[in-house]
């Protein structure tokens, strides 16, 4: 929970639901850039490896993914 203290004030982050061992968050801003979103999707997967480490997906693919999401979802 402290990684994910700074996304209110950062990406305006809202959680919109917990599942038990899931969260989803609903972003009003996503990062602005590659390296910004790459730095989002190592504190994704220190918090919620199986969300991002999914068969051929690079973290690569993935953080650029990041870059237009306004949604984010922790499994």
């Amino acid at each position: 929970m402290k990684l994910l203290q700074k996304w209110p004030e950062q990406y305006q982050a809202q959680l919109v639901c917990h599942y038990g061992t899931m969260l989803q968050l609903s972003l009003t801003e996503s990062p602005s850039n590659l390296d910004e979103a790459f730095t989002l999707a190592w504190v994704q997967i220190a918090i919620a490896p199986c969300t991002v480490l999914l068969p051929g997906v690079s973290l690569r693919e993935h953080d650029s993914s990041l870059i237009r999401a306004k949604t984010l979802v922790f499994a």
